[in-house]
Order: structure tokens, then C-alpha cells, then sequence
């Protein structure tokens, strides 16, 4: 089961990350206008769902259902993208590998090691998480959209490039088809069980385990069009 609908085009796409991106001449850390989308944005939302069973109901039928959260799918198609902006998404979706110039050699890109978390637990925006918050805000005429539609700009906190995607070189009017994957991420918290560390080298000592927590986590909100001031984030082109 997902719940699907569009987003009206043509649309602005902004981007959000970490300032840790490497390799460039600009800080993912402030939001950049990624590109426009030449048509429509199409989101997909899916539920996950997990069956309970139990001995005396059988092993078809279920006795409950467990609510598993849910992620997104964002499909666009970008026209009058930024390059070097696109690139840095990219980069940050494989874990944030870094843009390297070796003396005497081509450019290259080496990778983090296998298997890091994107989030790694750390906040949002902060040194070591490579999420990329995802801004998409409607430029159709206010007149032919609904007043919900009209004045809002969908933001997706958590997002990661998925599939392939083919850049064209040389041309940026060419069209690229960008699939990002959104999930409800949330931070490591302290939590109330109190664990002793052991530090042969060192001081032990006790300290309070942490915790992740999946009550009230954010996949999508929506807010006005005065968000890039009142969240001193004002878009930048590069």
C-alpha cells in the first residue's frame, strides 16, 4: 500500500546538507538551489506493516498488524540543474566520498569505507551526517492550484539519491531524472540506562547508554512561502 500524488510544475528544488562535503567551492551546510523540475514531482509514500501472529489464530491470519513507520520516493526530471551541486548530492549519497585532485593524475573520488551510516546517529546538518534535506516549492500560478497547494513547500528531512542517473556533459539544458529516498530519521538521544565503560588504557567510568527513538519522528512536512527567512535560509546559485 503507498499513497501517491504530484506536486504541480515547474518547481524549484533546493538542497540542504553538512558542511563537510569536500572538494568543492561552495558549503552544502547552506541551502543551494539545486535546479527546476520541468514538469510535475511525483511522491510516493509507503507504509510498512508487519503481521503478529500467534499460535491459536492459525499461520495465515494475523492478530494484529505492527505500524512500521514509512518512507518516500521523489521523482523529478531537472532541467537548468546546477552541475556541481547535483555532483555534491551525489557525493553525499554514497557516504560522503570526496572530490580529490592527486598531483600528476585525473580527477578521482575516493570512497568512505563499506557500510557507513548516512545519518551515523548525529544530527542533521552536522559533521559526519550526509542526509540531504530536500526543498521543493511549486512556481505554477497560485490561480490554477488549490490555496493548500498555492502557498506551501514540501520538505523532505532525510533524503538520499537511489538508482542510476545519467548527467549529461556539456549541456545543462539536457534533462536529468533524479530518484531521491526519503526515511523518518532521528538522532541518537541520551537515553536512562546508565552503562559502565571500560577503558584499559584509561579512566572507566559510567555514562548513559544511547538511545534512538521512533515516536515522533518527521518523513515530510510543509511550510509557507516566508521559510527562508524566517529559517535565515536563503537559497543561493552558484
Amino acid at each position: 500500500m503507498s499513497r501517491s500524488f504530484v506536486i504541480p510544475g515547474d518547481s524549484l528544488v533546493y538542497v540542504k546538507g553538512t558542511l563537510d562535503v569536500q572538494g568543492y567551492d561552495f558549503q552544502l551546510g547552506s541551502l543551494w538551489e539545486l535546479g527546476l523540475a520541468s514538469d510535475e514531482i511525483k511522491i510516493s509514500i509507503n507504509p510498512a506493516h508487519q503481521d503478529v501472529k500467534v499460535d491459536d489464530f492459525g499461520t495465515q491470519i494475523p492478530v494484529d498488524v505492527r505500524a512500521e513507520l514509512a518512507d518516500a520516493f521523489i521523482s523529478m526530471n531537472l532541467i537548468h540543474y546546477d552541475e556541481d551541486v547535483l555532483e555534491a548530492c551525489i557525493s553525499e549519497s554514497m557516504g560522503g566520498r570526496a572530490k580529490q585532485q592527486p598531483a600528476n593524475t585525473r580527477l578521482g573520488y575516493s570512497f568512505p569505507g563499506a557500510g557507513r551510516p548516512l545519518g551515523g546517529g548525529r544530527q542533521l546538518f552536522s559533521s559526519g551526517n550526509h542526509h540531504i534535506t530536500l526543498y521543493i516549492r511549486s512556481i505554477t500560478p497560485s490561480d490554477l492550484l488549490s490555496i493548500e497547494d498555492s502557498t506551501d513547500t514540501y520538505r523532505f528531512l532525510a533524503c538520499h539519491l537511489v538508482k542510476s542517473i545519467e548527467v549529461p556533459r556539456g549541456n545543462n539544458k539536457s534533462i536529468v531524472n533524479a530518484k531521491w529516498r526519503a526515511i523518518p530519521y532521528t538522532e541518537l538521544i541520551s537515553g536512562s540506562t546508565n552503562i559502565t565503560i571500560y577503558n584499559p588504557g584509561g579512566n572507566s567510568g559510567n555514562t548513559l547508554a544511547l538511545e534512538i527513538c521512533s515516536s515522533g519522528t518527521v518523513l515530510y512536512d510543509k511550510h509557507f512561502p516566508d521559510w527562508d527567512l524566517t529559517r535565515n535560509e536563503t537559497p543561493q546559485i552558484t
